[in-house]
């Protein structure tokens, strides 16, 4: 059967009819116009429909039930809308309404239906009655509240169990009569004892200083101390005079984009090395020039000559490791050359020639010659006693003393030319001073010899502090 849909949607986009009005569509939702606008008396006074045509006369009774008995489905979801779109306090004025209007359509259905029916069966279910359009509310209630069909109430046996909750699932059997018995209310669960011992805040503390110590030592270093300790490397290398390697630190630093104060520190370092390292480079080229021909006079007994060019490279270029101890073996071979010459005296029983030598000898202080100068000076010391006797059993006759005297004077002028020969100027004044003084004295050849070696002397030592080279005399 076909509805008159006499209400539309204010929704053009919807646009959709219902057989009454409305205050929110039920399709779409958009809130309508109200319905108080429209007085109750004025749709109650629409003239009713005509009379349905004779030619509908022979429909069924039964037809005519069904037709008594429809009722449109857009009132329901209407009505649902409402209730749901509505504030709190109007669904509830309207649930009250609605159940006051059901009551009273109630029992007013039945009469009409009954009436209906009677009125179809006395006119052999040919005619049907006048169509209402839309269903009477009451006039205590604004009509776009319609109410909704009652609810049935439910027998106490067609309430639905609750889900079973928990371990109590399985209790929740028929008890019998085929009947369900009553679920159980869920208590709240009750507080027991703990399953385990709480954590204590020693053992927390503990665990974060175990951490702690673990992070300390395995932390990694950063990036600015491991550039650091790379530059102390770097610097480490200069004292070696490793001047490239030092180079390429920097260079890879500076690519890695390491702190400036780093390769700054490191620039420095290599600039305030390099006036040494190139002084160390000289000194080395000289050395090498020089250790051969110092060699080479040690061997072939020159060993003066060996310690005069050894202490002028020391006053210029400082002394080291092996200047030390080339000079250690000059002094040693120069100590035994001048026990030689002392041996030689004592064989000549030549006191004063002696003495000198043992002296000379004792000033280089050599640990490998002082088991020799000890046995001279004690046969220095016999040649002293054995002469005092010989002087003091039989005295020299005069003559014979002038001639030892000229014999000693002549030996010490001797020996002073010699040693001003070989470079010795020490030894040479030494010799002249006792020519001049104890042997003759005032000697005038003694006198410009022990002059002549003074100047020597001293012209050697300003020609070694100058750097340059002493030889025969004079200064290269």
């Amino acid at each position: 059967m076909t509805q008159e849909l006499n209400y539309r949607c204010s929704n053009d986009a919807c646009g959709r009819g219902w057989p009454r009005q409305v205050a929110f569509c039920p399709y779409c939702g958009t809130q309508q116009q109200a319905a108080s606008e429209a007085p109750v008396e004025q749709r109650a006074a629409t003239p009713a429909a005509a009379p349905p045509h004779p030619a509908a006369i022979g429909v069924s009774a039964d037809a005519a039930q069904n037709e008594l008995d429809f009722e449109p489905p857009s009132l329901t979801h209407a009505n649902a809308a409402i209730r749901d779109l509505a504030p709190p306090s109007l669904a509830k004025t309207i649930a009250s309404a609605q159940a006051e209007v059901s009551r009273g359509d109630g029992e007013s259905e039945g009469a009409q239906r009954g009436g209906n029916l009677a009125w179809n069966s006395g006119q052999g279910g040919a005619n049907k009655p006048p169509a209402v359009q839309g269903p009477a509310l009451s006039s205590a209630m604004p009509e776009w509240a319609s109410p909704a069909p009652p609810a049935r109430k439910l027998v106490p046996d067609e309430i639905p169990e609750p889900p079973a909750q928990g371990s109590n699932s399985r209790k929740q059997a028929n008890t019998g009569g085929g009947k369900q018995s009553a679920a159980p209310r869920a208590e709240p669960p009750r507080p027991g004892t703990p399953l385990r011992k709480p954590i204590s805040k020693t053992t927390w503390a503990m665990v974060a200083l175990c951490l702690l110590a673990v992070w300390l030592l395995m932390r990694p270093e950063s990036a600015a101390k491991k550039a650091a300790h790379r530059v102390d490397e770097a610097i480490a290398m200069l004292p070696e005079c490793r001047l490239a390697d030092a180079r390429a630190e920097l260079a890879a630093l500076t690519e890695a984009k390491a702190p400036k104060a780093q390769t700054k520190r490191l620039q420095d370092a290599i600039a305030g090395a390099v006036p040494g390292c190139e002084k160390k480079v000289r000194r080395d080229k000289a050395w090498k020039e020089l250790a051969p021909i110092l060699e080479s006079a040690i061997k072939s007994g020159t060993a003066e000559r060996a310690a005069e060019r050894l202490s002028g490279f020391t006053r210029k270029w400082g002394e080291s490791a092996e200047t030390k101890e080339l000079a250690g073996r000059i002094d040693a071979k120069r100590a035994e050359n001048l026990l030689d010459e002392a041996d030689a005296c004592l064989r000549k029983n030549d006191r004063a020639c002696l003495e000198v030598r043992i002296k000379a000898a004792e000033k280089l202080k050599r640990p490998e010659t002082e088991e020799r100068i000890r046995q001279l000076k004690e046969r220095l010391s016999h040649l002293l006693e054995s002469t005092l006797l010989d002087q003091a059993s039989s005295p020299a006759p005069q003559g014979e003393a002038a001639s030892a005297t000229a014999r000693e004077v002549q030996r010490l002028q001797a020996d002073a030319v010699r040693e001003m020969a070989q470079g010795n100027y020490r030894a040479a004044i030494g010799r002249a001073s006792q020519c001049m003084t104890q042997t003759d004295p005032g000697n005038r050849e003694c006198q410009q010899l022990h002059e002549k070696a003074e100047r020597l002397e001293r012209e050697y030592q300003r020609c070694i502090m100058g750097g340059m080279t002493w030889s025969n005399g004079r200064c290269l």
